[in-house]
């Protein structure tokens, strides 16, 4: 009897729990969701509630920001062509000067002292050149008379001789008085010929010494004129009228040829900012603005540059459209630019669906929706361009998360 009791025991506990089993309420399967399609088919799918948006047409731009500098149109930087030191510097910076104005003004006292040396050399040189020119003319005149006097004796001379032999054979002259005439024509000539050379040795000297007396005057006036010229470049003048940007040097200082004393602007205000040149093509011309110290400015674009640099980047160049306050140049600044993405139809970007790398919108057709292939061509801010060879006039959105090619659907209005 001891044996038997555990048994009936445990028999009575397996027929309560069982009774207790039958006496639960039975659970049912969750309802499918209405945008959940089925596994057997559009056909015997639940019918899609959805609503429709129009495909609209035009540019899709985006806002970009690059860092820019205001620069002038033309920018020189005035050097020093002596070295000397800095006696005055009558200019400052952010000042107005016209063409030709004083910039910097070089100690001139040795300048000055070669132009009274290169004066005086070149007077000498002309009082030298007059005096030969006058002496040499003196000389000419007598040297010509004396020619011409035994030119003319010489004439004389060959007449009487001539006259004499017509008489010897007369017998009017004596041989004797003959002998003496022929010796008095012999010695005329040679007179006229050291006449003659006489005056072409002076010709050739007077040729020889007015050359080099007149290029030492060529000398002397060169020499006065790079005096001059040295004696100029101490006053250091502004090579157009502009803005002084930047002073380099102060007075007392020394500088040497070639180094920088002032920076000279002049033209418009360009806002100067770079660019990768796909981005250049796609800019758009409209809505360009500057944004310096907390005010907007509106800019036009004015040109780009022809290449890019050396960092790959084109230059790109902009105006104000309204300058008012003139800004400073060399002031860094931020510049927004509008830049096209595409332009084409366009619609909402999560009203597409990508499936095995093709992108698909969809549009309701005759209560079935039916899947559009296309292809993104740009997307920004949650809309996309498109392009297909054939789009609908709507496109289902926003998109049901298991809309299938095929499924019934009812269009909300």
């Amino acid at each position: 009897m001891r044996l038997e009791r555990p048994w009936s025991l445990l028999l009575v506990l397996l027929l309560l729990a069982g009774g207790c089993k039958r006496n639960e309420p039975q659970k049912t399967a969750p309802a499918t969701p209405p945008t959940a399609a089925r596994q057997d088919g559009p056909e015997k799918g639940l019918v899609f509630k959805v609503r429709t948006v129009p495909v609209t047409h035009g540019p899709l731009t985006v806002d970009r920001d690059a860092s820019g500098r205001i620069e002038p149109e033309h920018s020189v930087r005035v050097a020093s062509g002596l070295g000397e030191k800095v006696v005055a510097v009558p200019v400052r910076e952010g000042e107005n000067v016209e063409a030709g104005q004083l910039l910097v003004q070089l100690d001139d006292r040795a300048y000055r002292e070669q132009v009274r040396r290169a004066e005086l050399s070149l007077e000498q040189a002309r009082v030298a050149l007059s005096s030969a020119e006058k002496r040499l003319a003196d000389q000419g005149t007598q040297l010509q008379a004396q020619l011409q006097a035994a030119r003319q004796n010489t004439n004389n001379a060959r007449k009487r001789l001539e006259e004499a032999r017509g008489l010897l054979n007369l017998g009017g002259v004596a041989p004797l008085e003959v002998d003496t005439l022929q010796t008095a024509y012999e010695q005329a000539k040679a007179n006229a010929a050291a006449a003659e050379a006489a005056y072409r040795r002076w010709q050739r000297s007077q040729d020889e010494e007015l050359a080099q007396l007149r290029v030492q005057l060529r000398q002397a006036r060169l020499g006065l004129e790079q005096a001059l010229r040295l004696l100029g470049e101490t006053r250091i003048l502004a090579p157009f009228a502009g803005q002084v940007a930047e002073r380099y040097t102060d007075a007392g200082a020394f500088v040497g040829p070639g180094t920088p004393v002032v920076r000279l602007v002049a033209g418009p205000r360009n806002v100067i900012f770079r660019l990768p040149p796909d981005e250049v093509a796609r800019m758009r011309v409209e809505g360009m603005e500057m944004l310096y110290l907390g005010r907007t400015y509106p800019l036009k674009l004015e040109r780009t540059g022809p290449v890019p640099g050396q960092d790959r980047l084109v230059r790109v160049f902009a105006r104000f459209e309204n300058e008012g306050q003139p800004l400073p140049f060399g002031g860094a600044v931020q510049v927004r630019y509008r830049l096209l993405l595409g332009d084409g139809p366009r619609v909402p970007a999560s009203a597409l669906r990508v499936r095995e790398g093709q992108a698909y919108v969809y549009a309701p057709q005759g209560g079935r929706v039916r899947a559009f292939p296309v292809e993104i061509v740009a997307e920004a801010e949650g809309v996309t361009v498109l392009r297909a060879d054939t789009l609908p006039e709507r496109v289902v959105f926003p998109l049901p998360q298991d809309l299938r090619d095929g499924a019934r659907v009812e269009v909300l209005e």
